[in-house]
């Protein structure tokens, strides 16, 4: 049996197998190990790191796509300093 958690509408649906997903949080773990390592990007030709999608905050799907797409498009502009995002050490 699902639910909509919106509408509340049930439906009974058969399966071979469910893949549940629950919660929302926030996995930026990958981006902070990335973070700890600022010391070694220059040498690897890496300038910056961003985290995007769910690393950032949890959403619905089409937020992390978008977040996905958006980020290697707006690259291919040219940015100001003042657009940038940092993060306080």
């Amino acid at each position: 049996m699902t639910a909509c958690v919106y509408t509340g509408a049930k439906q009974e649906l058969a399966a071979d197998a469910v893949v549940l997903v629950t919660s929302r949080n926030q996995d930026d773990a990958v981006w902070r190990a990335l973070k700890a390592r600022e010391n070694e990007w220059a040498g690897n030709g890496i300038r910056s790191i961003k985290v995007i999608g769910d690393a950032e905050a949890p959403g619905p799907i089409a937020w992390a796509t978008y977040a996905g797409h958006a980020l290697p498009v707006n690259w291919t502009r040219p940015i100001s300093v003042t657009r940038c995002h940092f993060d306080a050490k």
